[in-house]
């Protein structure tokens, strides 16, 4: 077994990573708005107006929704909790700190075959569940080695 030093992760971090994917998947939906009043702006400049408007006053208030909607998620709150985050054969295994005045989540057990995705970086990994919950650790907390054991039980499954 493999085991992270107590840690716990900002719900902005957590939100940045999945609005970033939110964001991926529906790109076009925000460009192409803007394209076409771009284009229009070949026949009348204010179209250019309402194409800087599109940038900068209504996608990032209708961004602020899904940053906050992500943000307040029950996986973001309970990763902003310090936990500690177990590797072995079966799965990952998380538990949480008691902290005072909080109510201590129960520990939990993610098997290999309920993760359907790994991405790594240079500042953490994050592993997604079939249920798109996202487990993030940061990558400095084990030593490279250890995230090679933690690699090869997660392809053994």
């Amino acid at each position: 077994m493999i085991r992270t030093a107590e840690f716990s992760i900002a719900p902005s971090a957590t939100a940045t990573l999945l609005a970033r994917r939110w964001l991926g998947r529906r790109w076009l939906f925000f460009a192409l708005p803007v394209g076409v009043a771009l284009l229009a702006a070949g026949v009348d400049w204010r179209f250019a107006l309402v194409a800087l408007m599109m940038v900068f006053v209504a996608w990032p208030m209708a961004l602020s929704f899904v940053w906050f909607g992500e943000a307040l998620d029950p996986a973001a709150v309970r990763a902003s909790q310090p936990h500690v985050v177990s590797f072995d054969e079966r799965g990952i295994g998380v538990e949480y700190a008691e902290r005072e005045g909080y109510v201590t989540p129960p520990p939990e057990l993610t098997g290999w075959d309920d993760i359907v995705a790994t991405e790594h970086d240079s500042m953490r990994v994050c592993y997604t569940c079939r249920d798109g919950r996202c487990i993030v650790v940061p990558s400095a907390l084990l030593e490279p080695h250890q995230w090679q054991q933690v690699e090869a039980w997660r392809r053994r499954i």
